[in-house]
């Protein structure tokens, strides 16, 4: 028996120090209030990936607010942005912005804040000039040379009371810009006296002008081509055959710059074959300046420098070119 018990004496010991350790551990427990049996992990949700648009998706246009305004100026200018599709413009930069108006793109305006001119040439306008225009009571300047200015010109032919002329058709009579009544007779007298030359280039150029008058809307070039009062412009012409369509060749009008140099020593020259070839650089000049294009590039070419030569104090070239005699 005595025996048994020795043997039966380390696995009790065994047992009994299983059994404490488990008792101090529930104690343990019981002691921290925030202690559970069974805890609970919280998930930790997945990373998520940023989304983005696919690689052929077009970058969407932004779109100018169109703000809210009782002042007749600015709204004037609302309505042309919009008459005019002002959300492609090549420059819209400050445009139905809360900026001050003199801060929007091409506008300039006085000390007071009106508007005094409007610049929005080579701009991408489309469409038609609003009436809404006439509330700039103080516009002194609209730059608008498009190549759709004659259509928007042509829906617009009055501002504020005022008919509207392009410089570039007819026979613009700026007689009554005239500082005085004297400046008025000496233009008249000029027309007189360069009567002969006018009629001397008229027949050096035949056909190829429908007319050749004196103007006084040039300063510093000597010659300029022009449309009839009712007829085609040159630009016209190119912007037309340019969609496909069938236009018929209009021959323009030359007009001449008497105060210019080379048009008053033009009527000092008394060769008769130098002077048809003055005449036709002259008209061929204009047409370059004008943007078109030359029907006799050769030609222009000879006559160009057979002019240097005999300025230059050469002998006459003996080269051929075509389409000389």
């Amino acid at each position: 028996m005595s025996k048994l018990l020795i043997l039966l004496k380390p696995r009790i010991l065994l047992l009994a120090l299983a059994i404490l350790s488990l008792l101090a551990a529930l104690l343990a427990c019981g002691s921290d209030p925030t202690a559970t049996r069974n805890p609970t992990r919280t998930p930790t949700p997945p990373p998520q990936r940023a989304l983005s648009a696919p690689a052929n998706t077009p970058t969407p246009r932004p779109t100018v607010a169109i703000p809210f305004t009782d002042d007749t100026e600015t709204a004037a200018l609302i309505a042309l942005f919009r008459a005019t599709d002002g959300d492609n413009w090549d420059d819209n930069a400050n445009w139905l912005s809360a900026a001050s108006i003199g801060e929007w793109a091409g506008v300039t305006t006085n000390s007071s804040g009106s508007v005094t001119e409007l610049d929005l040439s080579d701009n991408n306008l489309t469409g038609t000039l609003p009436p809404d225009l006439a509330e700039l009571d103080d516009l002194e300047v609209l730059l608008l040379h498009d190549r759709v200015d004659e259509w928007v010109v042509a829906h617009l032919d009055a501002f504020d009371g005022k008919p509207l002329q392009s410089v570039a058709q007819g026979d613009l009579d700026l007689g009554q810009l005239a500082d005085s009544e004297a400046d008025a007779r000496q233009q008249k007298e000029t027309e007189d006296e360069f009567k002969p030359l006018v009629e001397r280039v008229r027949k050096a150029l035949g056909s190829k002008a429908s007319d050749v008058r004196l103007t006084h809307r040039l300063t510093e070039s000597p010659a300029c081509l022009v449309s009839a009062e009712d007829g085609m412009s040159a630009n016209l012409q190119r912007v037309l055959r340019a969609t496909g369509q069938a236009v018929p060749d209009v021959p323009l009008v030359l007009e001449l710059n008497p105060a210019h140099p080379i048009v008053t020593r033009l009527g000092d020259e008394p060769d008769e074959a130098r002077f048809k070839d003055w005449s036709h650089i002259l008209f061929d000049q204009a047409m370059l300046a004008e943007g078109g294009q030359l029907d006799d590039p050769a030609g222009f070419v000879k006559r160009l420098n057979e002019l240097m030569l005999a300025l230059a104090g050469a002998p006459k070239s003996r080269l051929w070119t075509p389409g000389s005699q």
